[in-house]
């Protein structure tokens, strides 16, 4: 099974018409379920923090004859507020990493 990478771009919810640069994430702290990353936008942004429990994603078959190998990965969106959570301070989020911890 592929792990969630350590630093990686998200361009899921990049606007092609803004222009503005995908969301950059990078590991900060994890354990087998718990994952903390700060996120940001250009290297001027200041960055936020996430936490989530990390998922992991079956085998699928696409209709179109495709594949999606087990891997790990984020929350859904529906999921967030329930496993994933947001904060503007690393204080703020290492809190929560610590309770999802224990």
């Amino acid at each position: 099974m592929k792990s969630l990478p350590t630093e990686f771009t998200s361009v899921r919810n990049q606007s092609s018409v803004s222009g503005l640069p995908g969301y950059s994430f990078k590991q900060i702290a994890r354990t087998d379920t718990i994952a903390l990353f700060s996120k940001s936008r250009g290297s001027n942004s200041t960055p936020t923090y996430e936490v989530f429990r990390i998922r992991v994603t079956p085998f699928t078959r696409f209709p179109d004859g495709g594949v999606s190998e087990p891997h790990e990965a984020m929350p859904a969106d529906e999921k967030w507020g329930v496993d994933g959570f947001s904060y503007q301070s690393l204080q703020d989020a290492h809190k929560k990493f610590l309770s999802l911890t224990q």
